[in-house]
Formats: C-alpha cells, structure tokens, sequence
C-alpha cells in the first residue's frame, strides 16, 4: 500500500495552502511541502511577516507517483472526503490553492492560477497562487505571477 501524507501545522488555523501531491521528499519525511518547494513557501511567507507555524499545509492527493505526475480525477475523487475534513477541522479563513490542481478542485471555472482572481465561498477566501515548483524551476510566467499573488496576499492579510 502506498505510504500517505496528510497535513500538517495548527488547528485551528487562519490560513492553509493546498498543493497537489506530496513529493519524494515529503514521502520520506511525511510531511507536506518539506522539500526545495516547502523550503521556498516557508521563505517567501516569513517575507510577509508569516511564519511556517501559524499555516495548515496539505495536498489535494496523500499518495506519491513514481515521476511526480499530476494526480487523476479517480486519485483527487478518491482522497477528496480527507481534504473536505482537513478543511472542517482546520477552519480556515484562507486557503491558498498552489498550482492548477489544486485551483481547479475548488475553482473549476478557472483555466489556469494566472487566470484566476480569489474568491470568497462560505466566508472562505480561496486563494491561487502558482505552485512553488514552477517557480523555483523558474518559469518566467510563474515567477512573474508569484511575485504579484505574494504582494496582494500581503495586502489583504494586513489591510
């Protein structure tokens, strides 16, 4: 059976992020987001005055896929009832979606993160922002987008 990663950090907690699927490294450690992406997320939040502590992190899929490919609809099927009770415990006022998976499973209407504007459904703020692989791969359409998703985060959180 494969070995599962379920999320990590406070609850209650303002502010969660939801990636797609753990990696390697998070399979090894199980913890989500502990690799060179988690290191970077943990960076680039304490720049806004957000310390890794005070965020719930977690993925839409618990399992690893030997190639780190996106997850299938059966897969995001299977682990959603886990991912909608994270949500219940955790009660978030926040939740960042990293990268498109995790978008499209709670804003479908969104094509991609770049695309998308954040929305409030049941006094929860969804979030997009690219995934932090892409931006440490440097995607130049990424990278650009990060930066702007990171300072309008800064805005709301400290109005």
């Amino acid at each position: 059976m494969a070995k599962l990663v379920f999320g990590f950090g406070p609850k209650p907690a303002r502010i969660m992020l939801i990636g797609e699927r753990p990696g390697a490294e998070e399979i090894k450690l199980g913890k989500p987001f502990v690799g060179r992406s988690g290191q970077f997320l943990t960076e680039e939040f304490e720049k806004i005055g957000i310390a890794r502590s005070e965020l719930y992190i977690t993925n839409v899929v618990k399992t690893y896929s030997e190639g780190n490919k996106p997850p299938t609809k059966q897969e995001i099927k299977k682990f959603l009832p886990i991912l909608e009770k994270e949500i219940r415990d955790v009660k978030p006022k926040i939740i960042i979606l990293l990268g498109n998976t995790a978008t499209k499973v709670f804003l479908p209407e969104c094509s991609t993160v770049k695309k998308c504007e954040p929305k409030d459904i049941k006094n929860i703020l969804y979030f997009p922002m690219p995934h932090p692989g892409s931006v440490i791969r440097g995607y130049k359409k990424t990278v650009g987008a990060w930066g702007k998703a990171l300072a309008r985060l800064k805005e709301i959180l400290n109005p």
